[in-house]
């Protein structure tokens, strides 16, 4: 499954809160992408749909990483998918 640079990049987010042992909340992915929150959980749904991350419906700081997840260092998007 294809991947765009708006979702990697709230991959990337995540990943640098999972690093601190924080688990975000959609406000504060949104806020470092200048985004809505609401736009931010389609891209979590995606994400979560791709295997790369876990969540419970519901409850606050639950994002967790899947067992599709390429880490808690994924190397940038541009080196990840150049030819």
């Amino acid at each position: 499954m294809s991947i765009s640079p708006v979702t990697y990049r709230i991959y990337e987010i995540i990943c640098e809160y999972l690093r601190e042992d924080i688990h975000p909340t959609y406000r504060e992915i949104a806020e470092r992408c200048n985004m809505a929150h609401t736009s931010v959980i389609r891209h979590i749904d995606k994400l979560e749909g791709m295997g790369w991350i876990t969540r419970q419906e519901a409850k606050m700081r639950t994002i967790r990483l899947g067992s599709e997840s390429p880490g808690l260092n994924p190397r940038p998007f541009e080196e990840k998918h150049r030819s």
